[in-house]
């Protein structure tokens, strides 16, 4: 597990499939630090899921790094699904037109099935 000021990134890796644990607060502060880390894994990893149960907040600098983050995927033809954004990430997410283009499961097992549907 990675501590940042007020992120908390863990990682788990399975056959190719890997699961992060986002907790805290993606802004400018935690961006840089969660941006390299996660980077490394989509550079590794066909299949990500991210669980943003616990994120509580993301600032637009979260959003951009989301976008990076799908740019690297689609650039590796591998697939990110987000699960379980809590109400105030959904929101952000919603406004500005994120729910467009990611794709979102309720829970980590609902973004399970569809991995292997």
């Amino acid at each position: 597990m990675s501590k940042n000021p007020d992120l908390e990134i863990s990682i788990h890796e399975n056959d190719g499939l890997h699961i992060l644990h986002l907790a805290g607060r993606l802004d400018t502060v935690t961006s840089p630090k969660a941006e390299s880390q996660i980077i490394e894994v989509i550079e590794k990893g066909e299949t990500i899921i991210i669980n943003l149960k616990e994120l509580i907040y993301i600032s637009s600098a979260g959003l951009r790094l989301i976008l990076v983050f799908m740019k690297r995927t689609k650039k590796r033809n591998a697939r990110m699904i987000f699960c379980a954004p809590g109400e105030h990430v959904l929101k952000v997410f919603e406004v500005s037109n994120f729910l467009e283009f990611l794709e979102i499961a309720e829970s980590i097992e609902e973004a399970l099935l569809k991995i292997r549907s």
